[in-house]
């Protein structure tokens, strides 16, 4: 019979799993460990989460996998190549699974222009995680309380094209796996520097490190016992019957994450001056910034975006060295379109686990005598995809439980 639960990972996915676990099956030891201080007495945590800026958005847009959003020689190339890439290690420096995970993200290239399978995929992923989410604020108050927007994302272009081919994409996207929602497509009326139309598309945005800190609060409270500054280098670490592993890859990676190809996209965070702007927004911007993620809160609007490939263990203080060429591009784009005057110095960064396909490990296997739940690897859409992460563990758990 299951008795313990070992999470791994104390970021948005481990604490909402960890809470949703507490919930349904209350009798279960349950044990959180992280290699970061405990963030409610430090503030130094470099974690996807608690070491980015208090904002995310939940949509369905930017549904498109890593193919449609950049080229196949993307982890060939550095982001100031003539065809900016996400090369951010020296070539000669490679390890063997880093040149694996590029071959696997290159074998996933199709060549071709249209959408593809996988394309659908994360669209379908993206549109159960913004469902899920609306499911967990209706049944938890407490969990719409850290709600910033619940009315729709804008999503802004550079030109007529591109607004067109995204406004057929995302429309096509959300009837398939939103029928509840609808692309709008209307007036430009606030950025005039782009083009003249912007699509609006079902979406919220949530305060997710301050969700991520009640949850956090209510487990401590319910005497869940936290392991802060713990890194776990294998299952055979723990004592317990299943271990679930959601964390990221800014320490050295476990060994089971070796064995799945899970490594680092690094992400760029600014936050400047709100100049009255109320939904949250995108701007479809070329790479390596891609999708410039904001997302107004008060008298401050988040702003993310950039890719860039670090490889097997994103240590901090090179990442902040190495990210500096697609930084720039990230500020140039920001400054532009935004009318302001960032530099590097305003940039923060933060490494995001992937997979060569950049959808989520959801996958259980038998190893060191024990059950391993993996939910980790949502390059993009982390926190989009977090409930439904969880989602799968509970449906693992509920195998296990008699």
């Amino acid at each position: 019979m299951l008795k313990s639960v070992a999470i791994v990972g104390a970021g948005i996915n481990g604490l909402l799993t960890a809470f949703l676990l507490t919930e349904k099956y209350p009798e279960l030891l349950l044990n959180v460990y992280e290699a970061e201080n405990n963030p409610l007495i430090s503030q130094n945590n470099k974690g996807v989460t608690y070491g980015s800026r208090d904002a995310r958005h939940i949509t369905g847009s930017e549904s498109i996998g890593f193919e449609s959003s950049i080229h196949k020689n993307a982890l060939r190339n550095a982001p100031e190549h003539d065809a900016a890439g996400w090369l951010l290690k020296d070539e000669i420096k490679l390890t063997a699974r880093e040149k694996q995970w590029r071959d696997k993200f290159e074998a996933s290239y199709t060549g071709s222009d249209t959408l593809n399978d996988l394309d659908y995929a994360h669209a379908e992923l993206n549109y159960k995680g913004l469902a899920a989410w609306n499911e967990l604020v209706e049944t938890y108050p407490f969990i719409g309380r850290h709600v910033i927007n619940n009315d729709g994302v804008e999503v802004y272009f550079t030109d007529k094209s591109d607004f067109e081919d995204d406004l057929i994409m995302e429309t096509d996207f959300c009837q398939r796996y939103f029928k509840t929602g609808k692309v709008q497509a209307v007036q430009n009326e606030t950025l005039k520097s782009l083009y003249s139309k912007k699509l609006v598309v079902p979406g919220m945005s949530i305060r997710v490190k301050s969700l991520a800190t009640e949850i956090l609060e209510r487990l401590e409270s319910n005497n869940i016992r936290f392991h802060w500054e713990r890194t776990v280098s294998n299952g055979d670490d723990i004592e317990t019957d299943v271990v679930v592993w959601t964390a990221g890859v800014t320490h050295a990676q476990p060994s089971e994450y070796q064995e799945h190809d899970v490594q680092g996209i690094v992400g760029c965070w600014v936050t400047i001056p709100n100049r009255g702007y109320k939904k949250p927004f995108k701007i479809a911007t070329p790479a390596p910034a891609a999708y410039i993620n904001c997302t107004p809160d008060g008298n401050d609007i988040h702003v993310s975006g950039g890719f860039g490939w670090t490889g097997e263990h994103a240590d901090p203080l090179v990442i902040s060295e190495s990210a500096k060429p697609m930084a720039n591009h990230f500020t140039r784009q920001i400054n532009q379109y935004l009318g302001t005057s960032m530099t590097l110095d305003d940039v923060d960064y933060c490494v995001r686990p992937s997979t060569p396909t950049g959808q989520p490990l959801l996958l259980t296997e038998s190893l060191h005598s024990k059950t391993n739940i993996y939910i980790t690897g949502s390059a993009k859409s982390g926190t989009t995809h977090a409930p439904v992460l969880s989602e799968y563990v509970i449906e693992q758990i509920d195998k296990r439980v008699v």
